[in-house]
């Protein structure tokens, strides 16, 4: 598949300005990073999952729900990947401490309550030291609406490895609101944890146009990311979206896919 619209406009993406960084030396950062792919469906069970495989390399990261990931006969073998590490996203505590053979060959837990809430700070403490016995990272994050506060991000970031930030409406309102968000975000995350790494996220688009904003955004945010995340459905434009940002991100001059 040609991706001749992407790969031209992409060229205009160069005039991007972010934190100090030339265009050419956030694409060629972007080229490197670890890719995280957040679908909203289970991938075990689709046909989603030769994509992913086509797609991706070793460093990258598919996260299944716990909701699937705890089930009684889940193995991370069976979800067929054979580059990628299996995240496992988990909602809370308990899940871990009970079902710690469904996670052996996860390589990382992610918590991203969907609220905030008074014993979220517990939780991700409580998280923090089953990982640690696991031998794997925690990956913290939280809902768009909670990060307005950061003390919040501070009290989930303290005890994460990686930190990763979503916010789907801000870059709604365009790149450099999405760009003044990440820095909120990260900066208070990094107040509380000097240490914690950043997963930059977005989502995939419905159409091209789209998809290049996406882009966009990621490339101006390359400074502050260890990696970036991809959400996704399992709809014939997500899937497109997210196999031309996947090309772009591993060689944003390629013509082809």
């Amino acid at each position: 598949m040609r991706l001749t619209y992407l790969a031209l406009a992409l060229c205009l993406v160069s005039v991007a300005s972010a934190a100090g960084e030339s265009a050419d030396l956030r694409r060629e950062k972007l080229r490197n990073l670890p890719v995280t792919v957040y679908p909203d469906f289970y991938v075990g069970e689709s046909p989603f999952v030769k994509q992913l495989n086509d797609l991706t390399r070793p460093g990258d990261a598919v996260v299944v729900s716990h909701l699937d990931a705890l089930k009684g006969s889940f193995r991370v073998a069976d979800v067929g990947l054979k580059q990628a590490d299996v995240w496992v996203h988990v909602a809370n505590d308990t899940l871990i401490s009970e079902r710690q053979r469904n996670l052996a060959g996860a390589k990382a837990v992610v918590f991203v309550p969907g609220r905030y809430h008074d014993g979220v700070r517990r939780e991700a403490q409580m998280m923090r030291e089953d990982t640690q016995h696991l031998g794997i990272p925690l990956v913290v994050g939280l809902e768009y609406p909670d990060t307005r506060v950061l003390a919040h991000v501070g009290e989930i970031a303290r005890y994460g490895d990686v930190i990763t930030v979503y916010a789907r409406s801000e870059l709604s309102s365009g790149r450099v609101a999405f760009r003044e968000y990440v820095e909120r975000v990260v900066r208070a995350a990094k107040e509380a944890n000097p240490n914690i790494k950043v997963e930059v996220a977005v989502a995939a688009a419905r159409t091209r146009e789209a998809t290049l904003a996406v882009y966009g955004a990621l490339l101006d945010s390359a400074d502050l990311a260890d990696r970036v995340a991809i959400y996704c459905n399992d709809t014939p434009e997500a899937a497109t979206s997210l196999a031309e940002l996947m090309h772009a991100l591993r060689d944003p001059a390629a013509p082809t896919a």
